[in-house]
């Protein structure tokens, strides 16, 4: 004679059986997610002025920093001697997208990016232009601020190199003409550096800061004086800057800066002939009144 079996015993059975799979999934969701954290958001050591070490995820293109920000279009310099690597990254997001932003926080960090900067110049058919400002995360880590510390209190801040392709290596080489060198320094404040820089725009040539690849506080004040410019310049003032390693030097490079003026937008056609008839109007107006003066 069978013996009815309880459904509370027939749940428990079945709960038992079901629950190495449903661990399985569980451990399938997490990593998952991991997975999708890791490959969209970096994070970064932070460093001091002496330079610390910079650490940042694995995702943004061969060991190079994580990718961030709107579209993922953004790289973190490592501090680790990876620079070959992030000069690949970088012209591959520049042949991908035309534009790239490499972020860099403390002075190794900021080192590597520019020596990355050089290689990926040298290695590309055509030069990398970039220029260099102050970020912050209070603005969602796109924020422009200064070295005064407008990022708001406590935030996190670091140095943004954004660039560009820029002219090929023929034409770039045929406008340099004579470089008016001067020397990256890390001892001292950095804006006596972004004076100069500026103050030498007048002359004739090409202003060149050198620095050495053993000497990441002298491009750490280089990087810092090239944020300094715009704020030094006028608002219709473009900075450009263009990297290169020395050829005498494997452990050298050096930075060209110009400082150019803003294109003026041309007048609509609109404007133009809302422009000339008022002229006109004006010519009318003369024309008419030279003859009463006349009569008196």
């Amino acid at each position: 004679q069978a013996f009815p079996v309880p459904s509370l015993v027939l749940a428990m059975i079945a709960a038992a059986m079901l629950r190495p799979f449903a661990l399985r999934c569980g451990t399938v969701a997490a990593t998952s997610r991991r997975a999708a954290v890791t490959g969209t958001s970096s994070s970064s050591a932070s460093t001091g002025a002496g330079g610390g070490s910079s650490s940042s995820s694995d995702g943004g293109g061969g060991g190079v920093g994580g990718k961030s920000g709107p579209g993922g279009n953004r790289l973190w310099a490592a501090s680790g001697g990876r620079e070959v690597n992030l000069a690949r990254a970088i012209w591959g997001r520049l042949k991908e997208h035309g534009a790239v932003d490499v972020d860099a926080r403390g002075a190794p960090s900021c080192g590597s990016a520019l020596r990355a900067l050089a290689l990926a110049s040298r290695d590309a058919p055509c030069v990398v232009e970039f220029d260099v400002r102050w970020a912050s995360d209070a603005e969602g880590g796109g924020g422009a601020i200064g070295e005064g510390g407008a990022g708001g209190q406590g935030a996190a801040r670091w140095l943004r190199f954004s660039a560009r392709a820029g002219p090929r290596w023929d034409r770039f080489k045929k406008n340099l003409g004579r470089f008016l060198t001067m020397t990256a320094s890390g001892r001292g404040d950095f804006r006596p550096l972004a004076k100069a820089i500026k103050a030498r725009q007048r002359e004739e040539g090409t202003v060149t800061v050198e620095g050495w690849r053993d000497d990441p506080l002298a491009a750490y004040a280089l990087a810092k004086a090239l944020a300094e410019l715009p704020r030094l310049c006028s608002s219709q003032s473009i900075v450009r800057c263009v990297a290169a390693p020395q050829k005498d030097d494997k452990d050298a490079f050096a930075v060209h800066v110009w400082i150019d003026r803003a294109p003026v937008a041309s007048p609509t056609p609109e404007l133009t002939e809302a422009a000339a008839g008022a002229a006109s109007g004006s010519s009318a107006t003369q024309r008419v009144a030279a003859p009463r003066g006349g009569k008196k």
